[in-house]
């Protein structure tokens, strides 16, 4: 599927047995992967990552498969791992191997800290990057010029000697590519920053009565 491997199929073309197999074969290993990023144990990732599609498939019929599936396998992957740090945790309490405790405490808390959008960020900067290397280097060249090095349009257009109507044209498409490609992760990440925005309207309202 190329660079649409981070989207499941139209939900209104299949029927959720088949999203689902399609979920399961599209993310099992990121899940595992993602897992084994904190517990440092092979069999105990793949455990969590099974046990992540089992509460999948149990609600199934409140998960959006075309935009949600992603966003809900890392949440569920994170809230296990931590249970399951926490327990090793609490039986190690009296454990004499202090490096052992040590490494398991920051395992602990470096994942129970980490924020939803950093949980995606090497997932994200990988689907863009292979989004800009999949257009042509004119037009990739022409979004990097305006979106990184912060070039108007006009200038851009200047520096590669095309019109400015070429210059949003390259652009337009390429932002297009990128929405259809994050379409798993931008429903997950804007939910955060508007949990975020509401925390602090919250704050600052209460700080000024």
């Amino acid at each position: 599927m190329g660079l649409h491997d981070g989207n499941i199929s139209n939900g209104r073309n299949s029927s959720t047995g088949e999203l689902f197999e399609e979920a399961f074969k599209l993310y099992l290993h990121r899940i595992e992967h993602y897992a084994f990023s904190y517990l440092k144990n092979q069999e105990e990732s793949e455990s969590i990552a099974q046990e992540a599609f089992f509460a999948l498939w149990t609600n199934r019929e409140k998960v959006d498969f075309e935009n949600g599936v992603f966003p809900y396998l890392i949440t569920v992957t994170r809230n296990k791992c931590l249970n399951l740090l926490k327990r090793q945790n609490n039986r190690l309490k009296f454990e004499k191997d202090e490096v052992k405790k040590f490494k398991l405490e920051i395992n602990y808390t470096s994942l129970s800290d980490i924020s939803s959008v950093n949980i995606y960020s090497k997932e994200v900067e990988e689907i863009c990057h292979k989004t800009l290397e999949s257009v042509s280097d004119k037009v990739k060249t022409t979004f990097l010029l305006n979106r990184t090095k912060r070039f108007s349009n006009e200038e851009v257009a200047k520096i590669q000697g095309i019109s400015v109507k070429t210059v949003e044209s390259r652009i337009t498409f390429c932002l297009k590519l990128l929405r259809e490609n994050l379409k798993d992760y931008l429903v997950h990440i804007l939910g955060f920053i508007l949990n975020q925005l509401f925390i602090f309207c919250t704050v600052f309202l209460w700080m000024t009565i």
